[in-house]
């Protein structure tokens, strides 16, 4: 199952014209390309590493998880910056009141980690997942 956006018009928008004011100032500090972009393109120019950025700050989400979504359905430990099943690490750290308001879209998450926890330790090793991360996603993944 995929999750929808749930207003595909949006995606005509830039960062800019849709985070609040002081988020739009934090990402101007951070000086870096990948922030700068999530400011000025529109949210259908979008690669992978501006979708990174508003996960990673949990902004843009209504718009952010449905593209994983399509992607964690071939692959639930697809890689982030850094290691194999970070995104679905990432996902795991978005606050419980997202999910309040999206319990559909929290049940899809869910059934993709208990899939990965089925799999056990030695696979997730198996699996390219970074040895020093193994213990910290399983965790995450156990109380989401």
């Amino acid at each position: 199952m995929i999750i929808k956006m749930s207003n595909p018009d949006i995606l005509s928008k830039t960062g800019r014209d849709l985070l609040p004011e002081e988020t739009v100032e934090y990402f101007k500090e951070i000086r870096s390309i990948n922030y700068y972009n999530v400011l000025n393109k529109t949210l259908s120019e979008y690669t992978f590493a501006e979708w990174y950025v508003c996960l990673d700050e949990k902004v843009l989400l209504e718009q952010c998880l449905p593209r994983y979504s399509e992607k964690l359905d071939m692959d639930p430990l697809m890689p982030g910056l850094f290691s194999k099943g970070e995104i679905l690490y990432k996902i795991t750290q978005i606050d419980k009141s997202f999910w309040t308001d999206h319990p559909d879209w929290y049940e899809y998450f869910r059934t993709i980690i208990h899939g990965v926890l089925d799999m056990g330790k030695e696979e997730l090793i198996n699996s390219g997942i970074r040895e020093e991360y193994i213990e910290v996603y399983i965790e995450a993944y156990r109380n989401y």
